[in-house]
């Protein structure tokens, strides 16, 4: 399913499987633009799929307080950073990746 608002779009992808199910979601900009909107989205995302495994990657300006923050609003949703990398592209930004799993009960 694709979606378009202005100059932002996204777009969700459902495999649903017995034992291997797969979500996938995609979005460029927010409708504010700014990093308190993208992790509101994640938010959603993760309440909506509850996966057992989620990963991110994001391209943003300035790398370390959207990291801690994302870490910051997906764990209290039952999933755990196991895993964070990140490159700076000098005068472009950085790239950061993050996995999260689910705690165990």
């Amino acid at each position: 399913m694709n979606g378009i608002d202005g100059n932002r779009y996204s777009t969700v992808h459902v495999t649903p499987e017995d034992g291997f199910s797969y979500a996938s979601f995609e979005c460029v900009g927010s409708i504010y633009d700014d990093k308190e909107d993208i992790l509101e989205v994640l938010k959603k995302v993760v309440k909506i799929f509850r996966p057992g495994a989620f990963s991110v990657s994001m391209t943003c300006a300035s790398g370390h307080q959207v990291w801690r923050g994302m870490s910051k609003a997906i764990e209290p949703l039952g999933l755990r950073l196991r895993s964070f990398a990140a490159d700076e592209f000098p005068n472009t930004g950085n790239v950061i990746f993050q996995s999260f799993t689910a705690r165990r009960k």
